[in-house]
């Protein structure tokens, strides 16, 4: 494009305005590099790690595999958490409290069949169990079937009605 004098508008940068050329291309060239900068500030990116505790002792009893399993779950280490609660189960399979938390893990995951199945072990194994009732009632509410969840709910109240979350 010709300007008005008959200059090109690169030869009036480079002739005429050399300073202002100069602080452009310089200009142009620290904004991509700055915006990898801030952009990496922002987002930590490192690989998630399959595990981050220590390996179960073979010799840890169901209390304290029971333990490890509650505090990996609230540190939202839910494999983890699953592997401690399984191992607790192995230790003691009558216990309806250790399928309760197992089913609440799996909750936590979103893997509802395995919740489903962990919390119906525990009510068959406790039938006057409300917390695992209500647990139960979460997961069919979750998948819509606001009946069987309504009816659960009914359950955990008519076990344990001095409990206000069930009431909710």
């Amino acid at each position: 494009m010709k300007y008005r004098h008959g200059s090109t508008f690169e030869e009036i940068c480079m002739t005429r305005h050399p300073v202002i050329t100069v602080l452009a291309i310089v200009a142009l060239n620290i904004i991509p590099i700055y915006s990898q900068v801030v952009a990496s500030e922002k987002v930590q990116v490192r690989p998630l790690s399959v595990r981050d505790h220590e390996p179960i002792s073979a010799d840890a009893s169901a209390a304290d595999l029971e333990k490890s399993g509650y505090e990996l779950r609230a540190a939202k280490a839910y494999f983890d958490a699953q592997d401690c609660y399984e191992a607790a189960i192995r230790k003691n399979p009558d216990s309806a409290e250790l399928y309760n938390k197992l089913g609440i893990t799996d909750l936590m995951a979103a893997r509802l069949e395995g919740a489903r199945q962990n919390f119906d072990r525990a009510v068959k194994l406790n039938p006057r169990y409300a917390e695992a009732y209500n647990n139960l009632g979460v997961v069919e509410y979750v998948q819509k079937r606001y009946g069987k969840a309504t009816k659960d709910y009914d359950k955990a109240i008519r076990f344990d009605p001095n409990d206000a979350s069930y009431f909710s």
